[in-house]
Formats: structure tokens, sequence, C-alpha cells
């Protein structure tokens, strides 16, 4: 029933991203398909301030259903312990008092984006079998950690993971951990740019640009790299962060823009603290340094180009989720809240190279 709704309001042949359900967006989609579905459950105070909430309708949901509260105005959600299945912290009102204040209608997308999220985590655990950790991260989760970690909840994240019939039982031996940073890819790209710096023999105090290119926001930084500085493991990635700016896309024209406006905010000229070179994680696939984004189809980034437009020495562009499976190399175990154990000793590889790990993540996309 939800699909045929979709495939109609979408201007779909035969298929639904899945997306299209399991990302900020996707909430909204859901609400929607319940909106139609159970007009005499709307209320028409709260439909309304969803509706005039822009591209941040998805999140609006959320904050109906009494969920994106105190974890999303946490910036370092590592002082948040989870105790009895509880994300918990200062002043947070208890999940009983959440859900006598929440709509119904937003509990209910937000229970169905859940439920299918972690089911799609335990199809993608499947096909990777990562013994190292099944990482999750993305906005959607750090933001509602509340609601995937409570086990008493029908709709627990954990339990519709490993609800696989026969590969139950390999499901539950996975460690399954939740990123509680929001700053993933900005890591893993930091730590691509400090390897371009050594690769091509360039570390001499180097500045370099970092950025995170979404769908919905650009997360732009300067850093200063020192020539003494190291990479070490589970820590984030050396060099002094002098500038940083988050930027919306709808207000832009293109990333272009972006950037010369940020360069500018930060009191960048050519010749004086102008970058050396630029590691971007980019919302789409990358091909030939190129990418046209998935969600924002009127954008195209080319890093050779941009590289000579800005006179840097060298523009990379790397998927999003390739920055984050570099960004999991830096993370401290504060920095992660685990959902489930596992036990993998009987699984690991008999050799000394470190078993895979995988992530996966919802926000504006999946």
């Amino acid at each position: 029933e939800m699909f045929l709704h979709l495939k109609k309001a979408l201007g779909a042949s035969n298929r639904i991203s899945i997306w299209r359900v399991v990302s900020w967006w996707g909430l909204y989609n859901v609400y929607s398909f319940l909106r139609a579905k159970y007009p005499e459950k709307v209320r028409p105070a709260i439909d309304s301030a969803i509706e005039a909430s822009g591209e941040a309708k998805g999140e609006v949901v959320a904050r109906f259903a009494g969920e994106l509260s105190e974890a999303s105005r946490i910036p370092n959600v590592a002082g948040a312990r989870v105790a009895g299945g509880l994300a918990e912290s200062e002043g947070q009102a208890s999940g009983q008092d959440q859900e006598q204040d929440a709509d119904e209608l937003c509990r209910m997308a937000l229970k169905i984006v859940v439920s299918t999220f972690g089911s799609e985590a335990g199809v993608a655990a499947l096909k990777y079998n990562p013994t190292g950790g099944l990482f999750i991260c993305g906005g959607l989760v750090s933001q509602l950690l509340p609601f995937f970690v409570d086990p008493n909840r029908k709709w627990n994240f954990i339990s519709c993971l490993v609800d696989k019939g026969r590969m139950r039982p390999l499901l539950e031996k996975l460690p399954v951990k939740v990123v509680m940073v929001d700053n993933l890819a900005q890591r893993g790209v930091k730590l691509l740019a400090f390897r371009q710096l050594q690769k091509a023999h360039l570390l001499y105090s180097d500045i370099v640009l970092t950025g995170d290119v979404g769908g919905t926001n650009c997360r732009l930084q300067l850093h200063a790299v020192s020539d003494v500085a190291k990479i070490e493991a589970n820590q984030p990635p050396p060099g002094d962060l002098m500038f940083e700016h988050k930027y919306q896309n709808q207000h832009y024209r293109s990333f272009k823009e972006i950037l010369e406006i940020f360069l500018r905010d930060a009191g960048c000229s050519p010749g004086d603290n102008w970058p050396v070179t630029a590691c971007l994680a980019v919302a789409g696939p990358v091909s030939s340094n190129r990418v046209q984004f998935t969600n924002r189809e009127d954008w195209v980034i080319d890093g050779h180009k941009l590289a000579q437009q800005l006179h840097f020495q060298e523009v990379r562009l790397v998927n999003d989720f390739a920055a984050n499976g570099y960004g999991l190399l830096t993370l401290r175990p504060q920095e992660i809240v685990t959902l489930q154990e596992g036990n993998v000793e009987n699984m690991r590889r008999k050799h000394d190279r470190p078993p895979p790990m995988a992530c996966i993540g919802a926000g504006t996309g999946l």
C-alpha cells in the first residue's frame, strides 16, 4: 500500500529506491503516506509546521514524534551513556513522557523508518560479513539514538537487523555500533588530504581544505598541517582547525559559489593562507574525479577543473561513504555506542590483516 502511494507521489514506474524510505526525506515520505491513509489522525497545526519546514521536513517529523530532542542538541554525545538500553543524559525527558507528547502519525512514521533501516542494515551485514563491526552512521541515527537502542520497543533497530531466519545466528555474532560524531566524512577526507601532502612531498606547514558536500549541506574546513605531524590510530587526523562553516545548498547555484564565499570568509587570498590541496567527500558516484550529485542533479563538481580555477595543486573527490570508511579509522572509543557486542572470535580470519568493517548510514539519502 505504501509502495503504491510513494510510486504515484514520486512519479516512479515500477520501483522505489530504499533511500526514499530510509532517510530524512524518507521520514517525510512515510509521514505523507500515513497522513493520506489516516486523515482523521492529522493534527492541522503540526501538519502545517511540517509542510512549512522546507528541506527539513524529516527532522520536523522526528521532532513531533518526540525523539529529536536531547541527542540532537548535544554536540559531543560521548557523555551520554547507554543504561538499560536507553541513551540517557542529564535533563533528558523519559521515553514515556516523550511518547505522551508525541504526534501519533509522526511516531508511526518513525517506527516504519527505523524498522526498515534495521532490515536493510541486516541485508548489508549478510553481504559483507563485517566481523570487524557494522558501523551505523549518519545524522538520522546519531540524532535519534534512544529510538534505535531501546530494546523494549516493538520496532527495535537491532531486532529488525537480525531477523533473517536461518541467518540470525550469524548476524547475532557481529558487533554493531553507532557512530556518534557528526563529522565522520570530514575526518576521512582530512586523513586523505594529509596523505596527499605526504605523497606529493608538500608537507611543510601547509594549509589544506576539506569538506563534506552532501545533498542538503556543505561543511567546509581549513586546516594548518605541521611538517612534523603524524597519523595515529584511533585518533582524529593531524592538523589545526583554522576556519569552518556550514552552508545550506538550496541557497546557492553551485558548489563553486559556496567555495568562493568560504575562502573569502576565511580571509584567504592567493599567496596568503591559500590552500595547497583540497579533498572533498561528495554525495554521489565519483568517476574520473568528477561527480554529479544524486540528490541535487543540477550540481556537478569536476575536481581537475576546480583545481585549475582556484589555483590549487590538487582537488580530490571521494564518495562520501568511502570517506566515512576512512573516518572509522579515526574514532576513539568514547565516540561509539555499542548496540550489539557480538561474538566473532571464532569467525576471525587466520591471518594478520584486521577483520573487515562496514558502515551504513542514513541522512539526506542512504
